[in-house]
């Protein structure tokens, strides 16, 4: 009797297995699908946190470069004005092909 309890037990546990590995492989490719999207959706908030950082140094840069204009005689600009222009122009730039991309 005891004998075929544990015959009736590792048969049953067997075919449970059996089906659990059958249902991981069908829901293999779901869940595959479930992880690419959630990766996905990672990357594209990540991507805008960073879009959204740039935008608001190059607010920041542009502002500062307003006022530093705002406050020097109108025939004169500061080299550091220059170089402030120059790279407020880099970080537009780049940040426009990221937008594209």
């Amino acid at each position: 009797m005891r004998v075929l309890r544990f015959l009736v037990l590792g048969a049953l546990l067997l075919t449970v297995g059996r089906f659990g590995v059958i249902n991981a492989q069908w829901s293999s490719p779901t869940a595959q699908a479930l992880d690419r999207a959630k990766e996905a959706n990672e990357l594209r908030i990540q991507r805008q946190k960073q879009l959204v950082a740039e935008s608001g140094k190059l607010l920041e840069l542009s502002a500062d470069l307003k006022k530093r204009i705002d406050n020097s005689p109108p025939e004169q600009l500061s080299v550091d004005s220059l170089k402030e222009a120059a790279e407020i122009e880099k970080l537009a730039h780049k940040l426009h092909q990221q937008m594209k991309d």
